[in-house]
């Protein structure tokens, strides 16, 4: 189908993440009218944003981990309607039936906030299934819309509530009930690209990198709580806690603070710039401002303090999204919807514990001693002390996000250092045999344990004089009895006398790793041989830069499956004799799978297991020599005799 034909069904998806912007930004506008006609306490509400973002983050997890159980195409066009019924149900019940009012607002809470779940969870990967030759641009403005929806939500209730009065709050809210039926309808006339997620087959892994995904998970839930809290707060907070008219709170406050945040994640969109760094001073920034807007006793000042907040937390969330990928590159919809399970968690505990907070300092002698002395009231204390409080998020973020600087900064030197030790193996990967077959046999008339070896050049190199290499077997063994291939048959033919072998030379396919399928045809003689035990000893020939893990990952994964016919050989695979980036790779897809892997990288940094000072040519050198390849023979071989 033609990327023309799903331009609607690329707009319908904006207009409803802008239409879903209703759910975070009219509540808070509410929350006063709320305590004052139906006495509803801080606590309870705060617990209305607690139930919101828990609901979505139990949706976050719950797609994580099983959205192969739910037809993503359904779920899409009922999403909307789901947020209909939850605003009906949120201004109807307390209406009608104004003693049960809380329930009602809590049902209405819990049913829009599994839309606004699904929303974070699908729209995302939905825009990202569209064809399109600006996606980048397409998901900024996705993400973007958000302000500009609080924004409208903002301006359009403000003026009904100047003109209707705040008593009139339902007629609104059904207002806003009505809007995202028409999303529902365009999902339904529009054609939806194919949605994959992550998680669909079994056994296969969530996220690639679980420590950096778990420590970029916490820089999110950090910044979740430092942006939810004002979002949630900034209204009712200039109202009571700076005694400035509703009016100011909702325009001046919470509008323009949507304003500054939709701008700012725009200007991102279109310059940019160093993430980890930005995410950084946004967090100093925040805690600057909540301990102006707790501390100051100008009102204007701590006004602006809190509309500034919105230009240092508007990259906190899109901006980690963007660290993970730089980070790790294609982390899969796991990931992202982790990132938001951990966002909504933040944006569940910290407006309540603000809450929490106020209620619990409003009614406590030391606030009633206190407002003698400032001539505030024991109120305004508590929203103060609430506000304060909650720096205590952004500033763990500073210190988390110097963590993340460092860590990456170490990470980078130790990169530098694997390339400068792997750019030293000047063989080159292609034409490694000459005019000799890629795959050969040892012991081909017995018919016992049938073992494969799948190597580079550590396992087979053709003889190449201008590199000043004269054998074809393992390079640098000084005979072909001495390379690690032919150590190890000799030790399974001790204990397995009637074994085969095939060798199989694979250093096309490490060159050409992300486009995989296309040399399985070179090898199908080795799928043929249909062995028992696979011993696979590639990566080494992988190009590094550009290198991608994922792909690596999923290309590996489809030639180990097609050399293992049988689908029961037993795997061993090794990581790469000099340290590559595909290591990680490797032994996570040897974990995700239950294959045995072995660790070579520390043979490759000593001198002793290298042919150094044995060969002219520094490339042939770096391969191991007849002590290297009896210890990758030894390593191999422990795992083997466990299958003999």
């Amino acid at each position: 189908m033609e990327a023309k034909n799903f331009r609607l069904t690329k707009y319908t998806c904006f207009y409803t993440y802008l239409a879903m912007s209703v759910i975070f930004s009219l509540p808070p506008m509410l929350f006063v009218t709320f305590r004052e006609t139906y006495g509803i306490s801080y606590t309870l509400l705060g617990t209305l944003v607690l139930t919101n973002f828990c609901t979505q983050l139990t949706v976050d997890l719950i797609f994580t981990f099983f959205n192969r159980f739910f037809n993503l195409r359904k779920t899409v066009r009922i999403m909307p309607l789901l947020t209909s019924l939850g605003l009906l149900t949120y201004a109807i019940v307390p209406w009608v039936f104004p003693s049960h009012a809380y329930l009602g607002l809590i049902t209405g809470t819990i049913i829009f906030s599994i839309a606004a779940g699904l929303c974070e969870v699908l729209l995302s990967p939905l825009v990202a299934a569209i064809p399109s030759e600006t996606p980048d641009k397409d998901m900024s403005a996705l993400h973007s819309l958000y302000g500009y929806g609080v924004v409208t939500v903002v301006l359009i209730s403000t003026i009904f509530f100047k003109i209707f009065g705040t008593k009139n709050w339902m007629y609104l809210t059904l207002f806003w009930a009505v809007l995202p039926i028409f999303a529902s309808i365009g999902f339904s006339l529009f054609p939806l690209p194919d949605i994959i997620m992550s998680g669909d087959e079994k056994g296969k892994p969530l996220f690639k990198n679980t420590k950096l995904i778990a420590i970029l998970a916490l820089c999110l839930f950090l910044g979740s709580c430092a942006e939810n809290t004002m979002t949630n707060w900034i209204s009712g907070y200039i109202e009571n806690a700076l005694g400035l008219p509703k009016t100011i709170g909702d325009t001046a406050g919470l509008m323009v603070f949507a304003i500054l945040l939709a701008l700012t994640r725009t200007v991102h969109s279109r310059y940019g710039g160093n993430i980890s760094s930005i995410l950084l001073w946004s967090m100093v920034g925040a805690s600057l401002c909540y301990l102006v807007a707790g501390f100051s006793g100008n009102a204007v000042v701590a006004l602006i303090a809190c509309i500034l907040t919105g230009i240092f937390t508007s990259m906190l969330w899109p901006g980690t999204l963007i660290l993970m990928e730089e980070k790790c590159p294609s982390p899969g919809v796991a990931s992202y919807a982790l990132m938001a399970a951990a966002g909504d968690f933040g944006a569940s505990v910290a407006p309540q514990l603000l809450g929490i907070v106020v209620d619990k300092v409003s009614v406590s002698q030391w606030a009633s001693s206190l407002s003698l002395s400032t001539m505030q009231s024991a109120e305004q204390i508590g929203l103060k002390t609430g506000m304060i409080t909650a720096s205590i998020f952004p500033i763990l973020g500073v210190i988390l996000l110097i963590y993340i600087k460092r860590r990456f900064r170490n990470n980078t030197l130790q990169k530098k250092q694997i390339m400068a030790q792997i750019d030293k193996n000047t063989v080159k990967a292609a034409n490694q045999l000459g005019n000799n077959p890629r795959i050969t046999y040892e012991h081909s008339d017995n018919s016992g344990k049938r073992v494969l070896f799948v190597g580079n050049s550590i396992t087979r190199h053709g003889i190449k004089p201008d590199i000043g290499w004269h054998g074809d077997w393992g390079m640098a063994a000084s005979s072909k009895e001495n390379d690690y291939v032919h150590k190890t048959i000799s030790k399974i033919l001790n204990l397995s006398p009637d074994s085969t072998f095939c060798i199989c030379h694979a250093a096309d396919w490490e060159r050409y790793y992300s486009d995989g399928a296309s040399q399985h045809q070179f090898f199908r003689e080795a799928s043929d041989f249909k062995a028992d035990i696979i011993i696979f000893r590639i990566v080494e020939n992988c190009p590094t830069a550009d290198f991608d893990e994922e792909v690596f990952y999923n290309k590996y994964s489809e030639f180990v499956d097609f050399l293992n016919k049988n689908k029961n050989a037993k795997i061993i695979i090794t990581s790469s004799f000099w340290k590559h980036p595909g290591d990680n790779a490797l032994e996570k897809y040897a974990k995700d799978n239950n294959h045995d892997f072995i660790y070579l990288g520390e043979l490759g940094e000593n001198p002793k297991m290298r042919a150094d000072g044995l060969f002219d040519h520094e490339g042939v050198a770096m391969h191991p020599g007849d002590m290297g390849m009896d210890a990758i023979s030894d390593l191999i071989f422990k795992k083997i005799k466990t299958y003999l």
